[in-house]
């Protein structure tokens, strides 16, 4: 006498249709992908802020140095002379033309080396992560 309502229960079907499960899942992926990129874009303008204030505390005013006296001889030497502002140290000028002499084995001439705004390069990349997207992007 007790069995008389299992077969009432095995009418019901208490599993959901099969779009049910496909349409739930889809939405549930992209709400989950929405989110992260919430999450990871707020993380990212947190963290840019804070070292924008790092930069602002750190970096003090700039102050043109004071230009050396010229010797007794009238005559500067080589060592008292500064760069104009904005312009490639000549030791960095020296590293830049031996790495070219070593790559280049042969003739060749720097024209001119130029500091790059991180603004003006592709896409805001450095130049490893612009070389680094552009190895991974090449067509096979």
């Amino acid at each position: 006498m007790g069995t008389s309502f299992i077969p009432a229960l095995l009418a019901i079907k208490p599993q959901p249709g099969n779009l049910t499960v496909v349409v739930t899942g889809l939405l549930l992926v992209f709400l989950i992908l929405i989110l992260l990129t919430l999450i990871i874009t707020l993380q990212g303008k947190f963290f840019d802020a804070l070292e924008a204030k790092k930069k602002a505390k750190s970096a003090p005013a700039p102050s043109a140095p004071a230009p050396s006296a010229p010797a007794a001889g009238g005559n500067v030497s080589a060592a008292a002379v500064l760069p104009a502002p904005g312009a490639v140290a000549p030791e960095i000028v020296a590293v830049i033309a031996a790495a070219v002499a070593s790559v280049e084995q042969g003739g060749f001439a720097i024209r001119s080396i130029k500091p790059v705004s991180r603004t003006a390069q592709a896409g805001g990349r450095k130049a490893w992560g612009q070389a680094g997207v552009q190895s991974n992007t090449a067509p096979f």
